[in-house]
């Protein structure tokens, strides 16, 4: 995720370049008026377009983290219900978490 987001910052910088140089030749004469806004206008719609990935790739990295403290607080729940159980209880516990037949072979599973 590291590296697309530097791809996508590294497009918005070369955009923005463009556009400087684009002004920068507007000002000095070398291009018109309606040559510099419609190339403004297709570079600010490339850097909102990069932006909205940006968004998209930083959301899901928070998501990741989000769902990653959730699934820490989940488990250390099921620690303290299995220390609360009985032995019935703890087997039913251990029953929902592994669904599939768990078989005893006298001195491990």
């Amino acid at each position: 995720m590291a590296g697309k987001r530097k791809d996508i910052i590294a497009q918005i910088q070369t955009v923005n370049l463009k556009l400087t140089n684009a002004r920068n030749k507007y000002y000095s004469g070398e291009i018109e008026a309606n040559e510099y806004r419609k190339f403004k206008s297709d570079c600010d719609q490339k850097i909102r377009q990069c932006e909205v990935q940006l968004e998209s790739v930083v959301s899901g990295t928070v998501k990741i983290e989000r769902l990653l403290k959730n699934a820490d607080s989940c488990v250390s729940g099921l620690l303290l219900l299995y220390k609360k159980y009985d032995l019935v209880g703890k087997r039913q516990l251990i029953m929902y978490i592994f669904p599939q037949k768990i078989y005893f072979g006298g001195t491990r599973f």
